[in-house]
């Protein structure tokens, strides 16, 4: 075989070669964007059903004040949240003569 042939055959074969790694690398990547977005969804979700779930229990039974919270802390201190529920849940807390928590004092 010509050596000619081998070289043309030999870049030809690595051109093709690391072609297929940037493939797969760059589907990773975009399977790993896909996921990011996917782990950002959720985490708003949870948000979204606790904040109803606090509302619910402050609305319907808000004489259930160890529920209400454990609920809150939840929300506001590990979920990092407080959209509106802030103005609200401080009312709840001065309604029913409860002392702000240390959790609540760094939201509001």
């Amino acid at each position: 075989m010509p050596i000619w042939l081998t070289i043309v055959t030999a870049c030809i074969g690595s051109a093709g070669f690391f072609a297929f790694i940037q493939f797969l690398i760059t589907r990773h990547d975009n399977k790993k964007g896909q996921m990011a977005e996917i782990q950002n969804k959720l985490h708003k979700l949870e948000k979204d059903s606790i904040r109803t779930q606090l509302l619910v229990l402050m609305s319907d039974y808000p004489e259930d004040k160890q529920q209400i919270m454990m609920l809150g802390e939840y929300y506001f201190d590990e979920l990092k949240s407080n959209w509106y529920m802030t103005g609200i849940f401080q009312n709840y807390l001065e309604r029913y003569n409860i002392p702000t928590p240390p959790w609540f004092k760094n939201v509001s």
